[in-house]
């Protein structure tokens, strides 16, 4: 399951699967079940929406995914990667507001 939702190239991106995952199993598109070896697993599913009220509140932090990706060897994740785009440096720091970088502010 962990090559399912970690990214080892970004840790936003895990956050983002983990919780893409969450809807899906609440869609009923997808259910976690334990392996023979008690390891989680994704798997497919049609069930429809999830009646259960059951709900787990995970805890994920930079370390832990470095860890996971270090323990299960995850060079790249099941969910394809998503590119990021560079914000522009200057001007409006990439927020579309217009602005050349230029001010009229003097420095003395």
């Amino acid at each position: 399951m962990a090559n399912f939702f970690v990214n080892p190239q970004s840790f936003t991106q895990t956050i983002e699967n983990v919780l893409a995952l969450g809807f899906l199993v609440k869609k009923g598109t997808a259910c976690v079940r334990n392996d023979e070896n008690g390891l989680p697993v994704v798997f497919e599913t049609r069930v429809g929406p999830n009646p259960s009220t059951k709900q787990s509140i995970v805890s994920l932090t930079m370390q832990d995914w470095r860890d996971l990706s270090s323990a299960f060897d995850i060079d790249e994740s099941d969910v394809k990667n998503r590119k990021v785009k560079k914000q522009s440096k200057g001007g409006d720091g990439g927020r579309g507001g217009g602005g050349g970088g230029s001010s009229s502010r003097q420095d003395d």
